[in-house]
């Protein structure tokens, strides 16, 4: 494989730093190049990135919910807050 297929992972690649989003893309390319390998590194990448996300998406949902259950009341912050 060679020329337009190459172009277009090298665009891609180098893409990355500013869109997260082309590692699809990116990997896309890579099948369609027939660079399978490389396509699977990718897509693991995501995966790892995903699940990066899901745990931090996690936390914050628990801190909200253990803010709402614990938070003070307005009333004891009435004399701070005037």
């Amino acid at each position: 494989m060679g020329g337009a297929a190459e172009d277009r992972i090298d665009y891609f690649e180098r893409m990355l730093a500013d869109n997260p989003t082309g590692f699809l893309v990116l990997a896309n390319e890579y099948g369609k190049a027939g660079r399978f390998e490389d396509e699977a590194g990718v897509l693991e990448r995501v995966e790892v990135a995903a699940k990066s996300c899901q745990d931090l998406l996690g936390q914050v949902a628990t801190a909200r919910r253990v803010y709402v259950i614990w938070r003070p009341s307005n009333e004891l912050f009435d004399d701070e807050t005037a």
